[in-house]
C-alpha cells in the first residue's frame, strides 16, 4: 500500500506544482528515473544512522563518502534534471504563447507562474532569479511536497485497517455525501472525517522531531520548574550556537496534556478535547507536526486536502485490512517515520493490506 500512495502523492505533486502528468499509477512497468530515485533512497533510511549527527555536529566529517548521502545526492541530480528541463519548457512556452489568451487561462501551476514572474519586463535583473535557485525551490518543493503527505496517508490507512469499527463509522460518513466529486468545502464539513485525521496527524507524525540552533544568547523560560544536576531551575539559559531538538511525537503524545489515553487511537477525542493541548503552539490541530510560527510548513492545507480527498475515494470503493499482523508493522526509526515490516526490514517501506471491493 505504501509504494501506491507514493506513487499517488508523486503524481499529484507533479500535476499541482509543475503542471506535468508523471504517470506513476501505471500497472504495467514504465522505467520512470524520478519515481525510482525516491524508492531508492526511502528503502536506505529504515534504520537509524548516527553517523548524519556526526557530520551535522562535525562538518569535516561530510567531506567523506557515506552510502546514504551518495544517494541522496543520486535522487538530487535526478530532481535537478527533472526540474531544469521543465524551467526550459516553461520558459519556451511562454515566450510561444506570450499573446495567446487561451494559453495564459489555462497556466496555474507552481513552476508556471514562478517562471512567469521571473520573466516579467517589470523585475529589475537584480531581482530576478537564476536558474539554479528555482531548481533548488522546485527540488525542495517535489521532496516535501509528495513524500510526507504520502506517510501520512499510508498511516492513516494503517489506522482504519487495523480499527474496523473506525473504518465503517467513516465510510458511512462519506457517504452521506450526495456526490462523488465533492468540494473542498464538502469535504471540510464531513466532521468524523477531520476527527480521524486529526487523530492520525496526532499519532503519526511524519517527522518525530526537529533541530534548530541559537542564533545568539539567549533565556528560555520554562512553565514547571526543572531539576539540572539538583539544581532548580525556572528558566533555562541558551548559549549562542547550541542544538535545540523540538519533540514533536512526544508533545503529540504527552499524557500530561492529552490524558492517559494519549497513546490511543481514538478519533472520538477531538469532539472534547482537554484543555491542556490548547497550550500547544502548533499551526494546526492542536499539535507539533506541522510545527508554528515563521517556519511552520507551508503546504499543510494542500497535504491536507489531499490526503481527505484521496480517503474519500478510497473508501467509499475499497474495504481495507492488514496482510499481516498488526504487531508486525513498526516504524522506521528515522528522520521521516514511514511503515515498515518488523520481520523484513531490509525490503524498506512498506504496508501490506487485503484490499476488496466494497459492497453495501
Amino acid at each position: 500500500m505504501y509504494d501506491w500512495v507514493h506513487r499517488m502523492t508523486l503524481d499529484v505533486i507533479g500535476e499541482a506544482a509543475f503542471g506535468c502528468n508523471l504517470d506513476t499509477l501505471r500497472v504495467d512497468p514504465v522505467p520512470n528515473e524520478l519515481c525510482d530515485a525516491f524508492r531508492l533512497v526511502s528503502q536506505s533510511v529504515t534504520r537509524m544512522s548516527f553517523y548524519p549527527m556526526l557530520r551535522f555536529f562535525f562538518p569535516l566529517l561530510r567531506v567523506l563518502p557515506e552510502e546514504q548521502s551518495r544517494r541522496f545526492a543520486q535522487a538530487r541530480r535526478v530532481m535537478g534534471r527533472f526540474a531544469r528541463q521543465l524551467i526550459q519548457e516553461k520558459k519556451k512556452d511562454l515566450e510561444e504563447n506570450a499573446h495567446n489568451k487561451q494559453f495564459r487561462s489555462k497556466r496555474g501551476d507552481f513552476l508556471t507562474l514562478v517562471v512567469e514572474a521571473n520573466m516579467g519586463s517589470l523585475l529589475p535583473d537584480g531581482e530576478r532569479l537564476s536558474d539554479e535557485t528555482i531548481i533548488d525551490e522546485c527540488t525542495t518543493f517535489l521532496a516535501a511536497g509528495h513524500e510526507t503527505t504520502a506517510i501520512t496517508l499510508s498511516w492513516f490507512m494503517y489506522c482504519v485497517a487495523s480499527h474496523p469499527r473506525v473504518q465503517a463509522k467513516l465510510r458511512e460518513a462519506l457517504f452521506t455525501m450526495p456526490t462523488e466529486h465533492p468540494t473542498i468545502e464538502q469535504l471540510l464539513s464531513l466532521k468524523y472525517l477531520d476527527n480521524v485525521l486529526r487523530e492520525v496527524v496526532r499519532l503519526y507524525p511524519a517527522i518525530p522531531s526537529s533541530l534548530r540552533m541559537a542564533m545568539k544568547d539567549d533565556v528560555l523560560p520554562v512553565e514547571e520548574p526543572v531539576y539540572i544536576n539538583h539544581v532548580h531551575h525556572d528558566r533555562i539559559r541558551v548559549t549562542e550556537g547550541t542544538p535545540i531538538v523540538i519533540p514533536i511525537l512526544a508533545m503529540n503524545r504527552d499524557k500530561a496534556l492529552w490524558g492517559e489515553d494519549a497513546f490511543e487511537f481514538r478519533p472520538e477525542r477531538w469532539d472534547a478535547l482537554p484543555e491542556a493541548v490548547s497550550a500547544i503552539p502548533g499551526i494546526w490541530s492542536n499539535s507539533l507536526t506541522f510545527m508554528g510560527g515563521q517556519h511552520a510548513c507551508l503546504g499543510f492545507r494542500f497535504s491536507l486536502n489531499q490526503i481527505k480527498v484521496a480517503i474519500f475515494t478510497l473508501l467509499r470503493a475499497f474495504e481495507f485490512e492488514l496482510a499481516v499482523p498488526a504487531e508486525d508493522i513498526g516504524k522506521s526509526s528515522t528522520l521521516l517515520v514511514r511503515p515498515m515490516r518488523v520481520s523484513d526490514p531490509e525490503s524498506g517501506p512498506q504496508l501490506p493490506m487485503l484490499v476488496r471491493a466494497y459492497k453495501p
